[in-house]
């Protein structure tokens, strides 16, 4: 862990390790959102499919950058067409790097579609995905 002091603030950068079921539920909780200043999903179906194959062979997949904070930012994303609860929390940890990581692995352990534009039209994916193991 790393410490930075700005004035009388202290900023602590730490690493940490989550298991991927409670990654999921903290996603479905509200607990991990995506701001709206993160670019839209534009991962194609064969880059999920490469994901989910890399995690089963147990491959790194890279890391998730989180901004935990006990603010809330008024605009955030839906994971597809699935609504998560945006309760008040006292802490909220929002997604700056891996967001098109983490909306492919809950999208499609969920079945959901996503809506994001190409060439400034609306288009929608499914991502019904199945995995024989």
């Amino acid at each position: 862990m790393a410490d930075r002091v700005h004035g009388e603030d202290t900023v602590r950068v730490k690493p940490d390790q989550m298991q991927f079921d409670e990654l999921m539920l903290k996603i479905r909780n509200g607990q991990i959102r995506i701001p709206d200043f993160q670019r839209e999903f534009v991962w194609e179906r064969s880059q999920i499919i490469s994901l989910l194959d890399s995690i089963y062979h147990h491959f790194p997949v890279g890391s998730f950058l989180f901004w935990q904070t006990d603010d809330e930012i008024q605009s955030y994303r839906r994971i597809g067409e699935i609504e998560l609860r945006h309760d008040r929390r006292p802490a909220v940890q929002y997604v700056l790097d891996g967001q098109q990581r983490l909306t492919s692995l809950f999208a499609s352990l969920q079945q959901a579609s996503i809506t994001h534009r190409v060439n400034g039209k609306k288009v929608t994916k499914s991502l019904h995905i199945c995995f024989d193991l």
